[in-house]
């Protein structure tokens, strides 16, 4: 099920829109929220994502990570990009990564790029063969490549780029730098330096070099905002910087934050939560998936006598060597696993993996007999793999 703190409200163009109903609490404490995500935003391909995050209407997003207390405000574009750091803003009517065109090419129209891009029998495919096609694509790549604009882009942590500013495919962008508004980056920007421009030159260092390189030892995002307690972080000095070191060699926790995974439609897939446990979502309605659990939704209990009796089923994709029961938190006993599928699940005769099924009777002691809700935890390889709830019916 969806967190206490996060209400689904509704479906709209394939994002789901959530809304934080409790303040939101530093990664350290327990409580740490989810992901935010308003108006019609499109997450594509096979992205992870560190919680908590927000992500503005009208964003297009292709990034292979997003960091923790990453901030992309509306109507953001993002392609072509390997990371997003964490406590990165991002702000509104950016294009991070973009389609480039040879420049000395005889034209660099997408025309001689994609074949049946203006339909099936274009200009394109009666113009040119499947050589040219191939011959077009290597030396584009060529050309990309030469000009240091091929690979993906890296944006480091806390970063700020301002609204209306482009990034070119190939760059990275250091710990701590700021992309003033509008402008056009083609450029690496080192960490902790102010760029803006068309193109954007750098105009200044945000701290002295000895800051500088306390800050990237020091890597405070690793701990999240918890670390600066106590710091004047507004006019930072070094004694500061000795303040935080200080803190971390006295052992200040990592923070850990879950992350969730989604697929090339923009939904979640699964959300693996700080201790390791990883949740698989429904694509469709956003609620915790079986993990290929069926006919055994329920658990049933005999009044009279007290046992316990559920069964189920797991798909292929679900490894799995253990199937714990707990009501009440209290654990109940390890159902038995690899049975014959048509036997826990009679409506399953031709099930083409029929070794997948596991079933649990147990008499449960008097304290639980009134329970009506409990859950099983599903291991492979001594790791919690799944878990998922399941009501307690009286028979």
């Amino acid at each position: 099920m969806i967190p206490a703190n996060i209400k689904m409200i509704k479906r709209r163009n394939r994002c789901r829109i959530m809304i934080i109903t409790e303040k939101m609490k530093l990664c350290n404490k327990e409580g740490i929220t989810e992901i935010t995500r308003y108006g019609s935003c499109t997450i594509n391909g096979d992205v992870t994502v560190e919680a908590p995050g927000f992500i503005n209407a009208g964003c297009k997003i292709e990034c292979d990570s997003i960091g923790a207390f990453s901030f992309i405000n509306s109507s953001v574009t993002i392609r072509d990009t390997a990371r997003i750091g964490r406590f990165v803003m991002i702000e509104s009517d950016c294009k991070i990564g973009s389609t480039e065109h040879p420049l000395n090419f005889v034209s660099g129209h997408i025309a001689f790029r994609t074949n049946g891009f203006f339909g099936g029998d274009s200009f394109y495919k009666i113009a040119s063969s499947n050589d040219f096609q191939n011959k077009y694509s290597e030396e584009e790549n060529r050309y990309l490549k030469n000009s240091g604009h091929y690979e993906k882009i890296n944006i480091g942590n806390d970063v700020w780029i301002g609204c209306n500013s482009i990034i070119m495919r190939g760059v990275t962008i250091g710990d701590g730098a700021v992309v003033e508004a509008g402008s056009v980056v083609k450029e690496d920007v080192p960490p902790y330096t102010i760029v803006g421009g068309n193109p954007a030159k750098v105009i200044k260092k945000r701290f002295s070099n000895e800051i500088i390189e306390k800050l990237l030892e020091i890597r405070w995002w690793d701990f999240g905002p918890d670390i600066m307690d106590g710091i004047d972080f507004t006019n930072p000095t070094m004694s500061d910087m000795y303040k935080i070191d200080n803190k971390i060699i006295g052992k200040f926790p990592v923070m850990k934050c879950p992350v969730y995974r989604f697929n090339s439609k923009g939904n979640i897939v699964s959300r693996k939560d700080v201790d390791g446990t990883e949740l698989y979502y429904n694509d469709e309605s956003g609620k915790i998936k079986r993990g290929g659990i069926s006919d055994g939704n329920n658990g049933f209990i005999n009044k009279d006598s007290g046992v316990l009796t559920i069964h189920g089923w797991f798909l292929p994709a679900y490894n799995f060597e253990n199937v714990k029961i707990f009501v009440d938190n209290e654990y109940v006993g390890d159902a038995q696993t690899h049975l014959k599928r048509a036997d826990v699940c009679k409506n399953e005769t031709g099930c083409a993996t029929p070794f997948c099924g596991w079933k649990l009777e147990a008499k449960l002691p008097d304290r639980l007999k009134n329970c009506t809700a409990g859950y099983i935890v599903v291991e492979n390889n001594g790791r919690t793999v799944l878990k998922r709830d399941f009501a307690i019916v009286a028979e």
